[in-house]
């Protein structure tokens, strides 16, 4: 078929997650301070929280080269369940970034491509890591995630001509785009887990 997102099931953890642990780390997630890494890629009210980085810093929310297994936030360690998500589902020894994307009011992350200011090391980083989205708590219950090999998803041209893979078209709210139009704002909240594993 033509035109049609490239979508692969690759794994799911929904029938084993407690909804009200989640909420429970939801809500003190709320009390804590977010970074605001990556605001050249979103649009609306996005939060950021590191989870576990290189160096266990939480205002560190870039993702960078290093050797050895990543270290867990003072924000991770209060996330009791949702780390306890990441360490049954993930090999810690190859974990290398965890964060925690908060949209709120019809925030978005924008479709982008990953580690482009590393220049030669760019394939090289793509081909070792897998960059992995849970939506952990969103009020619709529509779920789609499309994961787009060279393209962007809905039948129009990549975003440029590099062979990287375009990511972030998630589809979060009940409608058929690949990208959420700006019309569709409610006053509920998405969280959304990532983390980068070698």
């Amino acid at each position: 078929m033509q035109n049609q997102p490239y979508t692969e099931l690759i794994g799911g953890i929904s029938n084993k997650l407690n909804p009200k642990a989640i909420e429970q780390d939801i809500q003190l997630l709320k009390t804590l301070p977010s970074i605001n890494a990556f605001s050249d890629y979103w649009v609306g009210t996005v939060r950021v929280y590191t989870l576990w980085n290189m160096n266990g810093d939480n205002e560190e929310g870039y993702y960078a080269e290093y050797c050895g297994a990543a270290q867990v936030t003072k924000t991770g360690l209060k996330l009791n369940y949702i780390n306890e998500i990441l360490s049954n589902t993930f090999h810690l020894d190859f974990l290398k970034f965890a964060r925690i994307f908060e949209l709120e009011n019809g925030g978005f992350l924008l479709p982008h491509r990953d580690y482009l200011e590393y220049e030669d090391l760019t394939f090289i980083i793509q081909e070792r890591f897998r960059e992995e989205g849970i939506p952990i708590a969103i009020p619709q219950q529509d779920i789609r995630l499309h994961y787009a090999p060279n393209g962007n998803g809905n039948g129009k041209p990549p975003l440029s001509d590099s062979t990287s893979t375009v990511h972030s078209l998630e589809s979060l709210l009940p409608h058929d785009q690949a990208e959420p139009p700006m019309d569709e704002t409610e006053n509920e909240t998405e969280t959304f887990a990532g983390g980068e594993t070698e």
